[in-house]
């Protein structure tokens, strides 16, 4: 992660941020398209659109689980077509990472919900991306019931 975390009112349109990056949850099932689109929230309740290509099918990342948390390495701040409409836009794979819900780097008020969840809970987000086809998101799913279900900490798990 870079050295200077910014929030998402910090982002300048058309401008590669260099040296700094952002800290998101995702507050929406991700639109999966030629990318994916996920409304996504910092630590201080700003909100915008993040989208990421170039990720495989296969790939946690090629849609982000609503309520993961992702650093976003020197993200890129674009004009999306229409008047006032703007968005996060990662191309790259390497800049973009899913956290684990207990990564110290991840801010406080970002922390909450996902990790109080149950293994049936965890089982149930599994079965529902299963049956929406979504291989890569209930393989996570399932695999943080079985975690919770051995008593092993999601820092472990990953």
């Amino acid at each position: 992660m870079p050295n200077h975390q910014i929030p998402l009112t910090q982002l300048r349109v058309e401008t590669h941020h260099r040296g700094q990056g952002i800290i998101v949850r995702a507050a929406s099932p991700p639109f999966v398209g030629a990318g994916s689109i996920s409304i996504v929230e910092d630590e201080f309740g700003n909100a915008d659109k993040l989208s990421i290509y170039n990720q495989g099918d296969s790939s946690i990342l090629s849609g982000v689980p609503e309520g993961c948390v992702v650093a976003v390495k020197e993200p890129y701040y674009r004009f999306n077509g229409a008047e006032g409409d703007y968005i996060i836009c990662v191309d790259h794979p390497s800049d973009v990472i899913l956290l684990r819900f207990t990564d110290p780097i991840i801010p406080e008020p970002l922390r909450i919900g996902p990790v109080l969840k149950t293994a049936d809970d965890w089982k149930k987000a599994g079965d529902t991306a299963f049956l929406g086809k979504d291989f890569p998101t209930a393989v996570f799913w399932y695999g943080l019931s079985l975690s919770v279900l051995r008593g092993v900490s999601e820092a472990n798990f990953f």
